[in-house]
């Protein structure tokens, strides 16, 4: 008579557990794969939150710091750019206590031009990680007679081909050399 308490695993039995293993095994692989795609998402979102807001800092500074009077729009590309000018600066003078002008011989100037290959500050390209800029990224300037705005509407674009819009704004009183 044959023992039947040391029974195996008949062919059924184990390709049913092949099966649900495979089973669960595909589920663990979909789930690990949209998490890391997830966090890649969320790491993309966060550099290019990182990078755009950084330049945008640095272009309101860099306008700001060009303490500009005047302007002029006649670079390349047309349209596409700015040369803030410095034409005076104001002086005070501690022997009479007064504050006058002080003409620069040679204008300071600061150019910050869109460009297909980047952002340009004279003529030098800020470092914008590995995201690219759109084509849509302009340059505006609206002044009236006393005022000049600059306004940079800019998007850096991922690899994957999501844009992240950002906008600088900057805006000065322009005016003539005192006499």
């Amino acid at each position: 008579m044959m023992n039947k308490k040391h029974r195996g695993v008949t062919l059924p039995e184990l390709l049913g557990a092949i099966v649900i293993l495979g089973l669960v095994t595909s589920l663990l692989g979909t789930v690990a794969y949209a998490m890391i795609r997830g966090i890649d998402r969320i790491s993309v979102n966060q550099t290019a939150e990182t990078t755009g807001l950084a330049l945008v800092r640095y272009l309101e500074k860099t306008m700001e710091d060009s303490h500009p009077n005047t302007y002029s729009t006649t670079c390349e590309p047309a349209g596409g750019c700015i040369v803030l000018i410095q034409e005076y600066t104001y002086v005070y003078d501690a022997v009479t206590g007064s504050i006058s002008p002080l003409v620069h011989p040679t204008p300071l100037e600061t150019e910050i031009a869109v460009h297909s290959t980047g952002i340009l500050v004279n003529g030098v390209p800020l470092e914008m990680g590995s995201f690219t800029l759109s084509p849509t990224s302009t340059l505006v300037v609206s002044s009236t007679p006393t005022r000049t705005t600059v306004t940079f509407s800019f998007a850096l674009v991922a690899a994957d081909g999501r844009s992240f819009p950002f906008t600088a704004v900057f805006s000065f009183t322009t005016s003539t050399i005192p006499a």
